[in-house]
């Protein structure tokens, strides 16, 4: 070992006495530099058994039965289709609004120093908002 080289860390090496044997035989291999084997690719990790194709097509002639059933049901009731596509919509765009009054309550709340609670206390507010 040439006592000049420096390690990559820039420490020396280790010198040890000429009647020193290293116990090591073969040189490290790190792990991390392994592959990393997916335990999806082995098919051990969630193997579900395989299901008869006929019984899977029973299975959603079934829930598709009970769909328009249902469907019926609320039609039947008064409910349109068109109306439930505009109630997602304003759901979507009220938990747009929601997410962002959290976050800005989240930031005065960092700014004080305080909890959030304590502003959903302040601005009357319920937690369950």
């Amino acid at each position: 070992m040439n006592r000049n080289l420096k390690s990559r860390s820039g420490l020396q090496p280790l010198h040890h006495p000429p009647h020193f044997k290293s116990p090591v035989t073969r040189p490290f291999k790190s792990p991390v530099t392994r592959p990393f084997k997916s335990p999806a690719s082995t098919g051990k990790a969630d193997a579900k058994p395989v299901e008869n194709p006929e019984e899977k097509i029973d299975a959603l002639k079934k829930k598709l039965a009970t769909v328009r059933s249902q469907t019926e049901d609320l039609e039947q009731a008064g409910f349109q289709e068109e109306e439930l596509q505009d109630h997602i919509t304003k759901l979507h765009e009220y938990n747009e609004v929601k997410d962002a009054a959290s976050l800005v309550l989240g930031r005065i709340a960092t700014f004080e120093g305080v909890q959030t609670k304590d502003l959903y206390q302040r601005y009357g507010l319920e937690l369950t908002d």
